[in-house]
């Protein structure tokens, strides 16, 4: 699992303000931060009975930066 920034005491100092955290979110495809529960359901989601089959694989659960390409 590879989680992108997600709003939990570890990433307090880069969310420091509400214009911090808006910059932030306006960067991710999906316009937000990611929240704990985000990465708790996709782990719910593999856990499951039907999904053992599902190995060896990185997942990115980033809001879609994973797929942004630089402006270079």
């Amino acid at each position: 699992l590879a989680p992108g920034l997600v709003a939990t005491p570890l990433s307090r100092g880069l969310l420091v303000s509400e214009e911090a955290r808006k910059a932030s979110a306006a960067m991710h495809p999906l316009g937000r931060i990611g929240e704990p529960s985000d990465v708790a359901n996709f782990i719910h989601f593999l856990l499951e009975p039907q999904n053992s089959w599902i190995t060896g694989q990185t997942f990115a659960v980033d809001g879609g930066m994973s797929s942004v390409k630089s402006r270079r």
